[in-house]
């Protein structure tokens, strides 16, 4: 791997450990609370805890696609290939080879398939 696609995996490795994924709020038992009252009270807190939890979550995602877009832009512009009329499929094909392993590995895999386009 090129120090340029290293150095752009290493950065987007470190934004994407500081995105924290929200915790899920947990559902009250019954058998918890001394009244029906009582419960129904925290399911009730539960609910807005569980709409607002999606909120997050939705956000969380949102800024995950932001920083693979912006991390796909600087790896391809890297590689000079951002203009090629293949660039988003070699970009496809990386991530589906190397995503599991992280940012270093689709780095890697575009690096690897940037020689079949020259």
């Amino acid at each position: 791997m090129n120090m340029d696609t290293y150095e752009i995996a290493k950065k987007y490795e470190e934004t994407a450990r500081a995105l924290l994924y929200p915790a899920k709020p947990q559902k009250p038992a019954e058998k918890d609370y001394p009244s029906h009252a009582a419960y129904g009270q925290a399911l009730d807190q539960w609910e807005t805890a569980k709409e607002q939890w999606l909120r997050l979550v939705d956000e969380y995602h949102a800024a995950n696609g932001r920083v693979n877009q912006s991390f796909e832009a600087e790896i391809l512009e890297a590689l000079g290939i951002t203009d090629h009329p293949k660039a988003s499929k070699l970009w496809e094909m990386a991530y589906e080879r190397g995503h599991s392993g992280g940012y270093y590995e689709v780095a890697q895999e575009a690096e690897r398939l940037v020689e079949l386009i020259y």
